[in-house]
């Protein structure tokens, strides 16, 4: 029972801490983690396999980007649950040693017109409408 003020104030700032712990727990709140990608399991579309503690998980990054295996990166992972789509947002240090660079080859193929070779006045528009930068 309670007897006085004080005690009634500790009863109901103890009853609210319950609350707000019972709403965190039941939060669903994304999170970024930090591993290591230890494979490539389909570079195609951005599969890898990262090390995260003592799991092994499977993410995607962005097919264009090849990442080493041991890269450190930062992996997004939707509501704290590791069951769904988890995302490489970039390696910890971006550092250029932790990509591999994806060259067809050293030559170089024109598919159009060289504009800035041209003699001719270039006009390139910008997103306000009126404003152009003339080029020649």
């Amino acid at each position: 029972m309670i007897r006085n003020q004080n005690e009634y104030s500790n009863a109901f700032a103890k009853a609210m801490e319950i609350i707000a712990d019972k709403k965190i727990d039941q939060a669903e709140i994304s999170s970024t983690i930090q591993g290591f990608i230890t494979e490539c399991r389909d570079a195609s579309i951005g599969e890898y396999i990262v090390q995260y503690q003592d799991s092994r998980i499977i993410v995607y990054g962005d097919p264009n980007t090849k990442y080493k295996n041991g890269a450190k990166v930062y992996v997004y992972v939707p509501n704290g649950d590791f069951s769904q789509y988890k995302i490489i947002l970039s390696t910890t240090d971006r550092i250029a040693t932790d990509y591999i660079e994806d060259y067809a080859g050293e030559e170089y193929y024109d598919i159009g017109e060289n504009l800035l070779q041209k003699r001719n006045v270039i006009e390139i528009c910008s997103y306000k409408p009126g404003e152009y930068i003339i080029y020649s």
